[in-house]
């Protein structure tokens, strides 16, 4: 697992699986931190293209650069036939994807095992 991003309020790490790639985010994403996840995450692509999952689950807190950035990535991924999904949104970050609709475009999965299973 590579830590891309460090901050003191922020934590982003990658892990390569077979059909996707885990992006996990810990803290507070927003604009504090935008530049260098979506300078990551361009770099990442720019080697790769691939599947990508956000994880959630410890993330504190999102404000509305982060959902324009995660919008932005599903459409760069979609046009060249890949997803970007979440997995476990953190109690926090649920009423900020709902409010957003950001759902209606991007699925959602509750666990690892769900993931899995999605690209089998």
């Amino acid at each position: 697992m590579a830590k891309l991003v460090s901050r003191d309020d922020f934590f982003m790490t990658s892990e390569d699986r077979l059909y996707y790639t885990l992006l996990t985010l810990s803290g507070e994403f927003t604009v504090k931190v935008l530049l260098d996840v979506r300078r990551e995450l361009f770099d990442m692509m720019e080697i790769s293209m691939s599947n990508i999952i956000f994880d959630l689950q410890k993330c504190d807190h999102m404000d509305s650069s982060a959902i324009g950035l995660l919008a932005n990535l599903h459409k760069t991924l979609t046009k060249e036939n890949f997803i970007l999904g979440i997995l476990s949104p953190s109690n926090k970050i649920m009423p900020v994807l709902d409010s957003t609709r950001l759902l209606n475009l991007i699925p959602l999965f509750q666990s690892h095992k769900e993931v899995e299973e999605y690209f089998d």
